[in-house]
């Protein structure tokens, strides 16, 4: 269980919201993955919320995969965004 030092026996979950997280460039992805790993080697529960691209965490860490559009899709970097098909 984890446990906050001033407050024993209190969880400590915490959540990190990334709108891009661009694993190995920028700003973001860099510092959600240092930050989480750090956060949870003190013992905390981590989980961090992103879209595309998602970052490259470590396993102590949960990453939950949020919806977006993949703008910057390394294989294609140029690509035009399409809406979903709406055929039924």
């Amino acid at each position: 269980m984890d446990t906050c030092p001033n407050n024993p026996g209190v969880d400590v979950r915490i959540a990190l919201l990334s709108y891009r997280s661009k694993p190995h460039c920028g700003g973001q992805g860099v510092y959600v993955r240092h930050l989480s790993r750090e956060l949870a080697a003190q013992g905390h529960t981590v989980e961090v919320f992103s879209g595309q691209p998602y970052p490259e965490l470590d396993p102590a860490v949960t990453l939950t995969k949020v919806p977006s559009l993949d703008l910057y899709r390394d294989d294609d970097p140029f690509r035009t965004p399409r809406p979903a098909s709406t055929e039924i």
